[in-house]
């Protein structure tokens, strides 16, 4: 690098917190999903960081989905697998789950759940796409996911900051619809200024990408897009990523 190059200063605790879904949702409630946000106990979180997956026999948070046999078989195996003997923590946590119950009935039926900042895609194993009918599947998903694991223990890892993580968390309960990966693009900007656009799915080749005209119509809608919602102090960051969602 040059030597007369700029710096990048160090990322703060107050962008990562910025950047938490419950800081920005109700400014840009119009553009993005329709979603819930769900304050979480800390006995919860407490509950996401013990070892195993063991959810409750609640009837009423039983899914309707084909929740199917693999997780059953993966909570067997966990349970089997114990060489302590010590009995896995199980949920019990009424009042909350007849909060995410409510809530994904009020969004349609079938959600995407996440916490402040990570959906738990790494868990997809459980359950395809990551779409939930019931409070049993999103506890499940929370619990099996390493990236939920890293917001709860490793939010301000890369901050200069004296503490690991925010004071509380929140669930976040999005209304599930159905989209192509090959539409979602991930946006960088510095400075104020829109700088660089990737596509969101980086495992795959989609070969309409490549091809010079499309590339330009997307990032004159993506460009379009920041200029009219996000720059001149729309969101309070000078340096941050958002995601974006180009429909046919």
């Amino acid at each position: 690098a040059s030597p007369d190059a700029e710096e990048e200063p160090e990322m703060q605790e107050e962008e990562v917190l910025a950047c938490a879904f419950s800081a920005w949702y109700d400014r840009f409630r119009s553009l993005t999903f329709k979603s819930e946000v769900i304050s979480l106990p800390e006995d919860f979180v407490t509950y996401l960081l013990a070892d195993g997956i063991k959810v409750g026999n609640n009837d009423d948070c039983a899914s309707e989905s084909s929740w199917g046999s693999a997780a059953g078989n993966e909570q067997a195996d966990a349970e089997s697998s114990s060489s302590d003997g010590e009995e896995m923590a199980e949920a019990n946590f009424p009042e909350l789950e007849a909060q995410i119950s409510s809530a994904i009935s009020r969004l349609g039926g079938a959600v995407l759940p996440k916490l402040n900042w990570s959906a738990p895609k790494d868990a997809a194993w459980l359950q395809p796409q990551l779409k939930c009918f019931s409070a049993r599947e999103v506890i499940t998903l929370l619990k099996a996911s390493d990236f939920v694991a890293h917001d709860l223990c490793h939010s301000f890892d890369h901050c200069n900051s004296s503490r690991k993580r925010p004071d509380s968390f929140t669930l976040v309960l999005r209304r599930w619809h159905d989209l192509h990966t090959c539409n979602e693009f991930r946006c960088f900007v510095a400075g104020g200024r829109l700088f660089a656009v990737s596509q969101r799915d980086t495992a795959n080749v989609y070969e309409h990408l490549g091809e010079q005209g499309e590339v330009e119509a997307l990032r004159r809608e993506i460009c379009s897009f920041f200029e009219e919602h996000l720059r001149g102090g729309a969101f309070p960051l000078r340096r941050f990523v958002f995601d974006v969602y180009v429909g046919a």
